[in-house]
């Protein structure tokens, strides 16, 4: 157990430390940033564009469940009244 926290520990301690990097020479940056550099001359050019739109209608899905209620109104109570009566 204890070498299992310790291992944990180490393992985390080298995950949260920064590694070193190193910096590049003068020389190598002048010879890779020429290569990078690119210029566009957007001046002459005319652009002209639309936007595609879909054709069609949209299509809905399941049309909602339309279900009656489980609850039954009633108006009176007659017949429970008379079967109250008659228990007693």
């Amino acid at each position: 157990m204890k070498r299992w926290i310790l291992g944990a520990t180490i393992l985390g301690m080298m995950a949260t430390t920064p590694g070193a990097a190193f910096a590049q020479s003068e020389g190598q940056a002048d010879e890779i940033g020429d290569a990078r550099i690119v210029v566009h001359d957007m001046d002459a050019l005319d652009l002209e564009g639309g936007t595609v739109k879909p054709l069609g209608t949209v299509v809905q899905g399941r049309m909602p469940a339309k279900t009656r209620s489980l609850i039954k109104l009633r108006a009176n109570f007659v017949d429970e009244i008379v079967e109250s009566a008659n228990a007693l």
